[in-house]
């Protein structure tokens, strides 16, 4: 009897998908947030499955671009503290 073909972890597509979008707007800091929880859980699974599921590389990447829209998101956060905030409206 044949085996069932491995199914890519949706988790772990949500992550990349999560990450990309947490690097693209770094002040929203909620998209990198949910890719690195989203990365964590789908690398937790994919190592259980016992080879049922796939994509630990999209895992892994959702970790790692969710880690770098935290780390940018933070700096940016610093920076417009540091300067007094975002003034809209000219002084």
């Amino acid at each position: 009897m044949a085996q069932p073909l491995p199914k890519t972890n949706g988790l772990a597509i949500a992550a990349v998908v999560m990450g990309i979008s947490g690097v693209l707007s770094a002040w929203l800091l909620l998209p990198s947030i949910l890719a690195v929880v989203f990365g964590l859980v789908s690398h937790s699974q994919i190592k259980r499955s016992a080879g049922m599921q796939e994509g630990r590389g999209l895992a892994i990447a959702g970790l790692v671009l969710g880690a770098d829209g935290l780390l940018v998101g933070l700096i940016w956060v610093l920076v417009v503290v540091s300067f007094g905030g975002l003034r809209l409206l000219p002084v």
